[in-house]
């Protein structure tokens, strides 16, 4: 979900601030037809971010906060994003 806290036009910068919910969801690997014990499991994760535009030009960015894991390494896990995109 996003919010838009000032509305702006083409011209002048937009800044969108976002909230995410993201899963990851996997199965056991196998070996030789063979489930590997300390594979697969699930995670959940809250992502707050922005995306900051301007004409053609954005920059976004967010971090990721792991919440609830099933996996085999059960520490949470925070990811980190800074991207930039130009449009032509």
């Amino acid at each position: 979900g996003g919010i838009r806290p000032v509305k702006s036009g083409y011209l002048k910068p937009d800044l969108v601030l976002l909230v995410e919910l993201n899963g990851v969801f996997s199965r056991k690997n196998q070996l030789n037809g063979n489930d590997l014990q300390r594979s697969g499991g699930n995670t959940l994760a809250v992502a707050p971010g922005f995306l900051l535009s301007y004409r053609n030009i954005m920059l976004k960015g967010g971090m990721q906060f792991g919440v609830a894991s099933t996996k085999y390494e059960t520490d949470p896990v925070t990811n980190g994003l800074v991207s930039f995109e130009y449009h032509f």
